[in-house]
């Protein structure tokens, strides 16, 4: 395919609403990886990869919208001792 073909390919998948998914295609199929690929193969790796990408754009957004206090902080960072004790387990 020419530049022109692929830019008119790309505006038709964006009005389909799965641009995103073109991008990483066109990765896949220039990608050396798979040069002798299937083109099944080539598509259901873009796929998996468009899905992971979605998944992990889904998680961030759930994440900043739950407004956690510490939105990095992962369950091996944090311990008890170091996290204090509950206030509100506290009695006063």
């Amino acid at each position: 395919m020419n530049s022109i073909d692929d830019e008119i390919v790309r505006a038709k998948m964006r009005k389909l609403r799965v641009s995103t998914f073109a991008d990483i295609f066109y990765e896949v199929v220039n990608d050396e990886a798979y040069a002798d690929a299937l083109p099944e193969d080539i598509f259901l790796a873009a796929v998996e990869e468009a899905y992971t990408q979605r998944q992990q754009r889904n998680i961030a957004k759930a994440i900043t919208q739950a407004q956690f206090r510490y939105p990095d902080a992962s369950l091996a960072e944090i311990t008890r001792a170091e996290q204090g004790p509950d206030p509100c387990l506290v009695d006063t």
